[in-house]
C-alpha cells in the first residue's frame, strides 16, 4: 500500500486536531502516536523541504496538502474520520506503516547537512562564475 503525500498530511492534520480537543489524547492512544510518527516520517522522506523553512511553513503546508486530499474524500468519511473514537489509520494502512521503519533526528540531521553544502557549493561555483568574469572583463581592458 502506498500512502499519498496529501493523505498522509490529512492524517497528520487530523491528529493534531485531536490532540488540540484533548490534551490527554496522545496518553490514551499511543499505538496511534507511533503510527503519527512513521506517517511523518514517511512524508518527510517523500517531501523534505516541509520542514526546510520552519515550523510555520510547514504547518501552513501541511494544512494546505491536508485540504487537497480532504476535497476528494466523501463527506461522510471525512465526518467518521474527524471523530476521535474512531481509528485514523485501518487494519491495512496500519500493517503497511508496521512494515516502514521510524526515520529518527539523525537522518533528518543528515538530509539538514546535505541541504547546506549543496547551497554551500552552489554559492561557491557563483562566487568562481563571477570572479573568472571579471578576470576576463579585465583582461580584455588590458588588451584594447
Amino acid at each position: 500500500m502506498s500512502f499519498s503525500v496529501e493523505e498522509l498530511a490529512a492524517k497528520i492534520y487530523l491528529y493534531a486536531e485531536r490532540r488540540r480537543k484533548d490534551n490527554g489524547y496522545a496518553a490514551n492512544h499511543p499505538e496511534e502516536v507511533r503510527l503519527i510518527e512513521i506517517a511523518w516520517s514517511l512524508l518527510m522522506t517523500k517531501r523534505p523541504d516541509l520542514v526546510a523553512a520552519g515550523h510555520a511553513v510547514a504547518t501552513t503546508k501541511l494544512d494546505e496538502l491536508a485540504s487537497k486530499y480532504f476535497e476528494y474524500v466523501p463527506r461522510s468519511v471525512r465526518n467518521d474520520l474527524m471523530k476521535p473514537q474512531n481509528p485514523l489509520f485501518s487494519p491495512t494502512e496500519q500493517a503497511a506503516l508496521d512494515k516502514l521503519p521510524v526515520v529518527n533526528g539523525q537522518v533528518l540531521d543528515y538530509q539538514a547537512v546535505l541541504q547546506r553544502t549543496a547551497l554551500m557549493m552552489s554559492v561557491m561555483s557563483n562566487m568562481m562564475n563571477m570572479r573568472h568574469e571579471s578576470l576576463k572583463s579585465i583582461s580584455s581592458n588590458l588588451r584594447g
